[in-house]
This record gives structure tokens, C-alpha cells and sequence, in this order.
């Protein structure tokens, strides 16, 4: 599975996160892949490949936040 953090994305709360993320890990045995894209975004093709458009309007802050702090 492939999930593009983009601008225009649907936005998404934790728990919407965590139960996509249960459900992919149940039916599907290979990794999930975020897709971080420069200031000027993604892609179209990128975009077109996602399974899963997710908005960086917030979610963004909290995944650097935790690769920065990250061992």
C-alpha cells in the first residue's frame, strides 16, 4: 500500500489512522509506504499510484516530530 501525505488530501483523525492502518496490516502482508513529497508537492504519478491521499495539514508536524526524535 502506498500513502501520499499530500496538501490536498483528506484530512484524518488518529483513530481513522490506526484502524486503516489494523485493517491494511490484516489483509495485506507487505509494508505500507508514506510518501513525503518536496514544498512543491507530489507527482501526478505518485498521486495516481497512492492507495490513500492523506493531508499533511496536521499530520505532518506529528510524523517529523517523531522521526526527529527517533534514535
Amino acid at each position: 500500500r502506498v500513502v501520499a501525505l499530500d496538501r490536498d488530501g483528506r484530512p484524518t483523525s488518529s483513530e481513522e489512522l490506526a484502524q486503516r492502518l489494523e485493517s491494511w496490516r490484516t489483509e495485506w502482508s507487505h509494508p505500507v509506504v508514506f510518501v513525503v513529497g518536496s514544498d512543491l508537492g507530489l507527482s501526478d504519478q505518485v498521486l495516481t499510484r497512492a492507495d490513500w491521499r492523506m493531508s499533511t495539514r496536521y499530520r505532518f508536524a506529528v510524523i517529523r516530530t517523531r522521526l526527529s526524535s527517533a534514535p
